[in-house]
């Protein structure tokens, strides 16, 4: 029963918030491959532990003729991509082209733990960290807002399904035992909402309730509130390149520039949020949206990813359908900001252990990679190059117990004449091409 409570877990941290619930998705999904492995983790210590293997995963590494020093490719890739547009590649359009690739030493395969077997702490442990987080995040708590998704033996199958009012349920909050899979928090009156699966150590979607209080107009309550249930008229969108960062708007809770909203939410944020070891664990933020609400108020809202050493996590969205959750592993969120330090809500933010790395000997270049997918995609058309990046991307395994993840180029492509983007993947060691297209 526990692995049909870890894939239903898994399903509902795809979808957002409760099991069976939702998300918009309007996607249409073309084609598809990728890889997977397991762990233990301690919630009361770090977000992850890292344990180096020296052992590939995989029954043999495939490396590409023209693997370099990583950080000599990920140093050089600006000049990689000055030559990619004065290259010949007939039909790719790099004009317009955002690349995104930090320096780095070194790259590895890396395997997530997705499993609840992970889990070390107990039920009586998560439940005094839950306690803990509404508390710094809301001010209060009461058990009687919270709800509670259980494995215990007592419950049938059936019951999985359903939340538990936690505060009948008392006993199963001072147990030793590891039934618990999710716990949330849904204080309508006071527009306090909290979802969080006990093996990312951080809560999954975060909902303040700051919003409610700034005029604007808010099509659903409390529960798992999204972004997009606020109305509001969008001003304008940056790439958060750097170019934004001075830009500055009037927020609820005071006029912040781009630049100081952007980097409280990738350096301090987490640090403020969990007081553990994040181990190489981050957010990024990829896009900026800034959102008119009542009177002369803005809000922020960020398109970010999670990023293991520097390095983004594939983004959800372009891959995910969310009547599938047997493939690929993807993980990205959104953040609403209304002031300098003032996060009002966040979802998605998956945090899960790195269990096993395996260092690689070297990548290719972003020069070598732009040939591979003009080699492979269609000479008869030309395809508007929208977004380079190096990026971890794979699969989660046949039991969605783990997931195997590999660094790879990821090319957003648009084609102008049918209106159909493509997610295009290079694997950065053994140069293996694939894509799936989609349409928005």
């Amino acid at each position: 029963m526990k692995k049909i409570i870890a894939i239903l877990i898994f399903s509902a941290m795809l979808t957002g918030c409760t099991v069976g619930s939702n998300e918009n998705n309007s996607l249409e999904i073309s084609s598809s491959t990728f890889e997977e492995e397991s762990s233990p983790y301690d919630t009361s210590s770090s977000i992850v532990e890292s344990v180096s293997s020296s052992e590939s995963e995989l029954e043999e590494i495939k490396y590409h003729e023209k693997i370099r020093d990583v950080k000599k490719v990920t140093d050089s890739v600006q000049e990689d991509f000055e030559k990619c547009k004065t290259a010949d590649f007939k039909n790719l359009n790099l004009s317009n082209t955002f690349v995104s690739c930090e320096s780095r030493e070194d790259i590895s395969f890396i395997t997530i733990s997705l499993s609840n077997s992970a889990f070390t702490a107990t039920d009586k442990e998560n439940y005094a960290t839950f306690k803990k987080y509404c508390e710094k995040i809301f001010g209060e708590f009461d058990v009687e807002h919270m709800l509670i998704w259980s494995g215990a033996d007592e419950f049938s199958d059936e019951k999985i399904f359903f939340p538990l009012n936690a505060s009948e349920y008392k006993e199963h909050l001072e147990r030793d035992n590891h039934d618990i899979y999710i716990t949330e928090y849904s204080d309508k009156e006071n527009n306090a909402y909290l979802w969080w699966y006990p093996a990312t150590a951080v809560p999954h979607w975060i909902v303040k309730g700051d919003i409610y209080d700034t005029g604007a107009t808010v099509s659903s309550d409390a529960h798992c509130l999204s972004p997009s249930s606020i109305e509001s008229e969008l001003v304008e969108s940056y790439v958060n390149d750097g170019s934004c960062n001075d830009v500055s708007y009037s927020l609820p809770f005071g006029d912040v520039t781009i630049g100081e909203a952007v980097d409280y939410f990738e350096n301090h944020y987490l640090s403020d949020l969990y007081e553990g070891k994040l181990n190489n664990l981050s957010l990024k933020v990829n896009e900026v949206k800034v959102h008119k609400i009542s009177g002369e108020h803005f809000y922020y809202l960020f398109d970010y990813s999670v990023c293991y050493n520097g390095i983004p996590y594939d983004g959800n969205g372009e891959i995910v359908t969310y009547a599938d959750i047997s493939s690929k592993y993807t993980l990205s969120g959104e953040a609403v900001m209304l002031g300098a330090d003032n996060v009002d809500i966040v979802t998605n933010m998956i945090l899960l252990p790195v269990t096993k790395t395996n260092q690689v000997e070297g990548i290719i270049s972003l020069y070598d990679a732009v040939q591979i997918a003009s080699e492979k995609l269609s000479d008869k058309v030309v395809f508007d190059v929208n977004k380079a990046e190096l990026i971890y991307a794979g699969d989660r395994n046949t039991e969605l117990l783990t997931a195997s993840l590999s660094p790879k180029w990821k090319f957003t492509l648009l084609n102008p004449n049918d209106g159909k983007f493509y997610a295009t993947y290079v694997d950065a060691v053994s140069g293996e091409f694939e894509y799936f297209s989609y349409t928005k």
